[in-house]
């Protein structure tokens, strides 16, 4: 019995992390071939997470968790890391001037406050970091990109060929198979992730990979702290005009870094701890006897 993290490898494909939970008394065997990804199928910064049963929700510590179940998924791509501000600003430059302002990182207003934007455009044009914003920080192009609604955060993936990750996908990245509570186990530890308290001081964002253990067994990094980030899900507990979101933040307490903790907001509204991920579907093949 135990917990465990298989390294899949073949010649001309990328390694795959595969974990794998064995109960007490139980047998395992794979419920078929493992697919492998050429270097080609699968988008730089992204992580593998592919088909099969997870544990899913089942702690009473995390807000609107849900009961614990297993749930099967088909296999998927998620972004290692959130969205960073760089890229970000990238998108706003790609876009006409009056959809650039509207989708412009704001303080807790809805698409479109203007007067609540927190990066402008400079003198040439070009939209430009705060040399210091209203708490005094100077923006880092590493910080994830918050501040930004569902829809911004859809139109983004949408540039980028991809998508918002769903909740389960986002749960089963987090915790892998084996229902743990944190992307590295059950014990928690402000110094593991990127959170209110994790440093003395002052919360504030941090580049994205601050913190090497906040890291699922699947590789995706930042999901227990960092920044919040939207899912793609069309509603929340049945409410169309609510979007999900999931995993911890910078400014969070240490319920909010559980990966069972789910919560939910109007799918235009911003916030400053909640930012976004990709995520996409893995690439369609024919069928062929190339897995392992």
């Amino acid at each position: 019995m135990g917990s465990y993290l298989i390294t899949l490898r073949a010649p001309g494909f990328a390694e795959a992390l595969y974990p794998v939970c064995i109960a007490r008394g139980a047998h395992w065997a794979a419920q078929g071939p493992v697919p492998l990804l050429s270097p080609g199928e699968q988008p730089p910064g992204s992580c593998y997470v592919p088909a099969g049963p997870f544990v899913c929700g089942g702690d009473p510590q995390a807000g609107f968790a849900e009961p614990r179940s297993e749930v099967e998924l088909p296999g998927f791509l998620i972004a290692r890391f959130p969205a960073t501000v760089r890229d970000y600003v990238g998108f706003l430059q790609s876009l006409p001037e009056h959809e650039a302002a509207a989708r412009a990182p704001r303080l807790m207003g809805e698409q479109g406050s203007e007067k609540h934007l927190l990066l402008r455009r400079d003198a040439e044009g070009r939209w430009a970091l705060p040399q210091q914003d209203q708490q005094g920080d100077r923006w880092d192009p590493d910080w994830p990109i918050f501040a930004v609604s569902h829809d911004d955060a859809s139109a983004f993936a949408a540039s980028r060929g991809a998508r918002l990750p769903l909740e389960h996908e986002w749960e089963k990245a987090a915790r892998g198979v084996d229902g743990r509570l944190h992307p590295w186990g059950d014990d928690f530890d402000a110094a593991l992730c990127w959170m209110q308290g994790s440093v003395a001081g002052r919360s504030r964002p941090s580049p994205v990979g601050a913190r090497a253990a906040d890291c699922s067994p699947y590789g995706v990094r930042d999901l227990a702290g960092g920044v919040r980030g939207w899912c793609g899900d069309p509603s929340f507990r049945g409410d169309p005009a609510a979007r999900p979101v999931r995993g911890g933040a910078w400014s969070g307490a240490a319920r909010l870094c559980r990966a069972a903790n789910r919560f939910h907001l109007p799918a235009n509204q911003a916030r400053t701890w909640l930012g976004f991920r990709l995520a996409w579907d893995l690439p369609v093949r024919p069928p062929r006897g190339s897995g392992i």
